[in-house]
């Protein structure tokens, strides 16, 4: 039996065994659901596609249940004649799946280590058999799984944050099931009815499986910041916004907030170790705290003087209860004629440290360190057109830097000179614009210059990725995020540079006319 569409797509395709009773001989069935070809060779959508993924999934859901079995031996076509098993071949699958019959489930794993509207830290697994004590891989189609919902019992109507979880590979995984609030919970996992079954199925299947009492408690909360500013203007206004999590899995929680409390803010500029920038942090009379139901978002800040800044935000519960003290993104101020150049393909210089990437994300001490390295290159005097980027492995600092070099010079000595200045951070070498210097080398002498292409590997990018296009050189290996060009002008202006013997000059740039290159 076969239905067919003028040119042949397998949409699906299910085999059934049939078997005689009291005989050794078998009939082997073919069922093909075929639909016209698709735009995409992975998409499985239209109206025809989504009619014949139901069919397969309502013949798949009745076997797996015994009812195709029921009803085909009621019809007495065939018969002693019934389906003994079925494979079934689903669009880009290249092997046909053998399916069983549900008869029993374990609760395998229960929830343990739960807190308040927080993901439990053990999440529940929940595992289907046949008859014979085989676990079952696979219920439903692959884009109609069979899923499985938790509840509490006595309260079927409350609905838990993460409390479905679809079957596949031979279980039901939740990922973020939570449980409400103070207290111990029975929460019971039953499946929720598929296409094509009667409801009386799970009623006399006995498929629903129970916890003991889950204890649940004190929430521990932890903050992520969401849609972070990176470059703003000084003196223009930005929102912050925080998204409070758990703290012990870094996961969303049911709610961000209960018990009719609400979360005060307080929003200060973080002291950095070294070389802090010297502006204030302003919050307009119009700032206001909003809590919806996802973020927690401080309005109408501004800052009002150039350089590299890091927040500290804390929230507070009204109640007092609940704590979260975390430090923003380094946020870089600059004045409003700046025009920063944008394009990491066109990023020509590099600075690296000696540290470790990883520990220093892992501690939240990344964004701090990216803040101190950039206010300490303009300390020296490193005339930069650019936000910076941290590249992983070693610390390495990716930048661009306008046309001056004698400007570039000066500063390249006093970074040579003080290779520790930045806490935490050796310096190892210095690469502008393909001239690399190593930390005992001086820019004027010639065994201070190699040839390295800046060739080493280079990992994930963080933060705002900048850059110039005016000098084609080739830059480390980096995943295009921009392209496009942009003529603009940079306006003259006056900086003051700090050198080695803490004495200060003035020196004006001149004015350059450079490609931008920016974001599509």
């Amino acid at each position: 039996m076969a239905l067919f569409s003028k040119i042949a797509h397998i949409k699906s395709l299910v085999t059934i065994t049939l078997r005689l009773r009291r005989q050794v001989s078998s009939i082997r069935l073919n069922i093909e659901l075929r639909d016209e070809p698709r735009t995409s060779s992975t998409s499985t959508g239209g109206v025809l596609g989504e009619l014949l993924s139901n069919i397969a999934a309502n013949i798949i859901n009745r076997y797996q249940t015994g009812q195709l079995q029921i009803a085909w031996k009621a019809l007495n076509l065939t018969g002693d004649i019934i389906p003994v098993s079925l494979d079934a071949q689903e669009p880009f699958d290249n092997v046909s799946t053998p399916l069983g019959i549900i008869n029993r489930t374990l609760l395998l794993i229960p929830p343990t280590s739960c807190r308040q509207q927080s993901p439990c830290t053990i999440q529940p697994v929940i595992v289907a058999y046949d008859a014979e004590g085989n676990v079952i891989q696979k219920l439903g189609t692959n884009d109609q799984p069979w899923q499985v919902q938790g509840t509490v019992i006595g309260q079927s109507s409350q609905i838990l944050y993460g409390g479905i979880a679809n079957y596949s590979n031979g279980q039901a995984q939740f990922q973020s099931f939570s449980l409400p609030n103070l207290g111990s919970y029975q929460v019971q996992f039953t499946f929720i009815q598929p296409n094509g079954i009667n409801s009386s199925f799970f009623t006399t299947a006995n498929l629903t499986v129970q916890t003991d009492p889950v204890t649940v408690t004190e929430a521990i909360l932890g903050g992520q910041q969401v849609n972070n500013i990176y470059v703003v203007n000084v003196n223009d206004t930005f929102d912050i916004s925080v998204v409070p999590v758990d703290n012990i899995t870094g996961l969303q929680l049911g709610q961000i907030k209960w018990d009719n409390w609400t979360w005060w803010t307080n929003v200060t500029l973080y002291n950095l170790p070294n070389f802090n920038s010297h502006g204030s942090l302003i919050a307009q009379n119009i700032s206001t705290t909003i809590v919806n139901l996802t973020a927690v978002t401080v309005t109408d800040l501004s800052i009002n003087a150039t350089g590299m800044y890091i927040l500290n935000i804390r929230l507070v519960s009204s109640d007092n209860k609940h704590t979260i003290q975390m430090v923003s993104n380094g946020i870089l101020v600059k004045n409003s004629d700046d025009n920063l150049v944008t394009d990491s393909d066109q990023l020509l210089s590099n600075v690296t440290f000696a540290g470790n990437y990883d520990a220093l994300n892992a501690s939240n001490q990344l964004e701090i360190k990216r803040a101190m390295i950039y206010n300490y290159f303009i300390s020296c005097g490193m005339p930069l057109v650019s936000d910076i980027t941290l590249l992983n492995g070693s610390v390495t600092a990716l930048f661009q830097v306008s046309a001056l070099p004698t400007i570039i010079s000066q500063a390249v000595t006093i970074l040579l000179k003080k290779p520790n200045a930045v806490p935490g951070l050796n310096l190892i070498s210095v690469n502008i614009n393909g001239r690399s210097y190593s930390v005992s080398s001086s820019p004027d002498s010639s065994s201070g210059i190699s040839s390295d292409n800046q060739s080493a590997n280079i990992g994930l990018i963080v933060g705002l990725v900048v850059g110039l296009a005016s000098i084609q050189t080739q830059s480390p290996s980096l995943n295009r995020i921009g392209s496009g060009r942009i003529t603009e002008n940079v306006q003259s202006q006056a900086v003051i540079l700090n050198v080695a013997q803490d004495e200060f000059y003035k020196v004006d740039y001149p004015l350059i006319e450079m490609e931008l290159i920016a974001f599509d």
